[in-house]
């Protein structure tokens, strides 16, 4: 299936990630930070802001790819209030929270009432299914676009995850409701290949983004300060 992947402005790390896990399931995926998509294809939205959901250009999109016939998903941070989604957008769902265990059967086998993780509209009812069970921290290398290294946010060329989840209760931030207050780091190994890889693409630098950093590691919220050092990744100390 062909699938555009639109991440408004930024070619977003979930954009990627989630780029990745369907490209690895077969699919033929394109992303974009315009706001266009061919006909034929499928569009995902990863939108991050909810000022997304008032951009007329990203309303337009979503509006004339389904007058067009197209199926048009919605997710990313903004599935954090999906009937505010559903209502300003009118997607034919929402993937709500972490989206690698939904969006391959979402896009295979279409919106229904089984499939835990989304929301969508029934007539005028908003139907929420159950929350879909934390995605596995091992997953294909990301869908990295061959000009990534052109972008700069905040002087990087993309921010990377090591690790879901923070055990704090900031009240500004969402990873804890987002990826919940268990904390799941990657291997060393994993996120050491995916720098080369992001390198390989023209990245210059990289960051880290999600919860504390310190928390990499971490069992019961007890910090392991030998979990990021370079004897960990196979390297002299």
């Amino acid at each position: 299936m062909d699938i555009t992947i639109f991440s408004p402005g930024i070619y977003t790390y979930g954009a990627m990630l989630i780029g990745g896990v369907l490209r690895d399931a077969g699919h033929r995926v394109t992303l974009t930070r315009t706001p266009a998509a061919p006909a034929g294809s499928l569009l995902l939205a990863s939108l991050f802001s909810t000022q997304h959901l008032l951009d007329p250009a990203v309303q337009d999109l979503i509006r004339t790819h389904r007058e067009r016939g197209g199926t048009v998903y919605v997710g990313g941070p903004v599935s954090a209030a999906p009937e505010i989604v559903l209502g300003e957008l009118a997607p034919d769902a929402v993937v709500v929270g972490e989206g690698e265990e939904t969006v391959v059967r979402l896009v295979e086998e279409g919106v229904s009432d089984a499939l835990p993780g989304i929301a969508f509209l029934d007539g005028d009812r908003v139907v929420v299914t159950p929350p879909a069970p934390p995605a596995s921290i091992g997953r294909p290398l990301p869908q990295i676009p061959e000009d990534i290294g052109s972008q700069s946010i905040r002087g990087a060329s993309a921010y990377i995850e090591t690790h879901r989840g923070c055990i704090g209760g900031c009240t500004f931030c969402q990873v804890p409701r987002f990826f919940g207050r268990r904390v799941r780091s990657r291997p060393l190994a994993s996120i050491i290949e995916e720098v080369k890889a992001f390198a390989a693409c023209g990245a210059t630098r990289l960051s880290v983004s999600g919860g504390t950093g310190s928390l990499y590691g971490s069992h019961d919220g007890e910090m392991d300060p030998e979990a990021s050092s370079p004897s960990s990744a196979g390297w002299p100390g």
